[in-house]
């Protein structure tokens, strides 16, 4: 990858009822955000039977997820072209006692570049809240864990209004606000009957030597109704050096004073999560 990246990101709903079967729906959803050309393609909730129909579409992409799984879906990040000269590392960061739905993250790692797929939790009971405030918390710390690289996280958030305070407090910038002018109404990326929310975000931070920019912004309709209920978020991302010195991209001094919190997590070490067939 290049100083130019494009993305998209899409919960495709693997366990809701549909029509069209789910394997037919994630190559039906596949060949519109192709059309976008993307570079990483970041699904949530797919389920082993999406896996199997992805990986006959993505013929020539690498795919990642984790295959010790908890649940009946999981997070797949497909990157455009092999990995044949192990240019690509990959992570899962677990929840564990943060979550009650076996969330986790999907972290791969491409040249200056770090992807992180998250699905937070989901609900609004004070459980399922808390769970998510955590959840939210330590992705807010992932610029000051991996300050070599431009972050970016995509993925189902699940937030709510004023949630997501932790991530700005941290110095994440959200890709929507940056580039639209679309009225609130038009916002959002999960709709069911007559509810509406934007729950699926594309946020941002800068390494230690590069500052990143949303350079466009759009929201794919085309998936949402027959495929999923959510829609596709579509954005290109452009990184930029500055010059090496005391004030170049700094990570937050919050996330400095916090870290030992995250000490246990971070020493935790897994093996790369290198493609896997599907079980």
């Amino acid at each position: 990858l290049g100083n130019r990246v494009s993305l998209v990101s899409l919960n495709v709903d693997g366990l809701g009822a549909y029509y069209k079967t789910p394997a037919v729906r994630i190559a039906t959803a596949l060949g519109q955000l192709l059309d976008v050309a993307p570079d990483v393609i970041l699904p949530q909730e797919v389920t082993v039977e999406m896996l199997r129909a992805a990986q006959a579409v993505l013929v020539d992409w690498q795919l990642y997820y984790w295959r010790q799984h908890v649940e009946d879906y999981f997070l797949v990040t497909a990157m455009r072209g092999g990995s044949g000269e192990g240019r690509d590392e990959c992570r899962v960061v677990r929840f564990g006692g943060r979550t009650r739905q076996g969330r986790h993250l999907l972290i791969v790692r491409r040249g200056h570049w770090s992807f992180t797929n998250a699905h937070a939790e989901s609900g609004s009971t004070v459980i399922e809240r808390d769970k998510r405030r955590r959840q939210l918390d330590l992705l807010s710390r992932r610029a000051d864990l991996d300050p070599a690289h431009v972050q970016v996280i995509a993925g189902d958030l699940n937030v709510r209004e004023g949630e997501e305070h932790c991530l700005r407090q941290e110095g994440w910038v959200d890709a929507w606000e940056k580039t639209s002018v679309q009225a609130r109404d038009e916002a959002w990326t999960w709709r069911r009957s007559r509810s509406t929310a934007r729950y699926d975000r594309v946020l941002t931070h800068a390494s230690r030597t590069a500052s990143v920019r949303c350079m466009a912004f759009q929201r794919l309709l085309g998936v949402w109704g027959t495929i999923t209920d959510h829609v596709a978020i579509s954005v290109t991302l452009e990184s930029t050096e500055a010059d090496a010195g005391p004030g170049a991209a700094p990570s937050s001094s919050a996330g400095k004073r916090r870290r030992r919190l995250l000490r246990p997590q971070a020493k935790r070490r897994q093996r790369p999560l290198w493609p896997q067939a599907p079980r």
